[in-house]
């Protein structure tokens, strides 16, 4: 009788608002079944643009992005997609779904049996509001696009292949970068002011023939860095690369890394060669006399 007279308007019925889901999962049963990913984009077409409507209504954009492939007797495979800025549209979706399983396909990948369902969620979402276009046309192209080279690289070579790289605040220099995702920033590993003390300039005497130059130790980190220093000749007390070494400036000492063990305490001076070539080398601090090369100028 209560179910009758809330029908009727009889008796309050009260709802809960509705609530969407935190993110977007969905999943589609295969009329037929399939053996080739081609044909898979057609179904997964589907589900991406209920997904760019769900993205539309939350105002934000997906950046990482799950598409299983659900098979009949082996585990399910999963195709995971990546995008360096957030996104709603569904052609940039599916091209470069597309490109990813092109690139599976190049690296010799094939399905391990037949595809019955496929399902897409959404892992990672931001918010993404309206931008609003110019009346003019613009030179300058939109953020999204201008980072369709990256997800096209990703999405083929994997995403492990494609990476940026960011400062770290450490004054070793094999340890003063970090591996971060392309465009991404962290205010962590911008580099720092150098605490005072840390680093001190102090010529042994006779060790330098002329006064170092204004601002040339300012500048004196090279943007070239060998993978690993290397030791170089000794002619007497000079350093030797492909000819005696003239030192223009330093040294500049550098001490840290006590608090991990791997402590370091060098003394770095700016050279050059008999070509011109200014190198960036040091030799260790109360150690033997060998010298080694860290870097070369441009």
């Amino acid at each position: 009788m209560d179910a009758l007279d809330r029908a009727l308007g009889r008796l309050p019925d009260p709802r809960k608002p509705y609530l969407p889901p935190a993110r977007y999962t969905a999943r589609l049963v295969l009329p037929a079944p399939v053996y080739e990913t081609e044909p898979l984009l057609f179904a997964a077409k589907r589900l991406i643009l209920e997904l760019a409507g769900f993205l539309r209504m939350k105002q934000v954009g997906v950046t990482k992005l799950k598409l299983t492939l659900r098979h009949e007797d082996c585990k399910p495979t999963v195709v995971k997609l990546g995008f360096a800025v957030p996104s709603r549209d569904p052609q940039r979706i599916v091209t470069l779904l597309r490109e990813r399983l092109s690139g599976l396909e190049l690296r010799g990948f094939k399905l391990p049996g037949r595809v019955e369902a496929i399902a897409l969620a959404s892992e990672e979402t931001r918010p993404l509001g309206s931008r609003n276009l110019s009346l003019f046309p613009e030179d300058r192209l939109p953020e999204e696009q201008q980072w369709l080279i990256i997800e096209h690289l990703r999405a083929r070579l994997g995403v492990e292949a494609v990476y940026s790289i960011t400062s770290h605040a450490d004054h070793r220099p094999e340890l003063s970068w970090r591996v971060c995702e392309p465009g991404g920033r962290n205010d962590r590993y911008q580099e720092a002011a150098r605490p005072p003390g840390l680093l001190e300039a102090a010529a042994p005497p006779g060790l330098l023939s002329a006064a170092t130059p204004p601002g040339l130790l300012s500048a004196a980190t090279p943007l070239w860095l060998l993978e690993a220093p290397r030791r170089l000749q000794v002619l007497g007390e000079a350093p030797v690369l492909d000819g005696p070494l003239t030192l223009l400036a330093g040294p500049e000492r550098i001490e840290s890394g006590w608090w991990d063990g791997n402590d370091v305490g060098r003394d770095y001076f700016v050279a050059q060669d008999t070509s011109g070539t200014r190198c960036w080398i040091f030799r260790e601090h109360g150690g033997d006399a060998s010298w080694y090369l860290q870097g070369l100028f441009s």
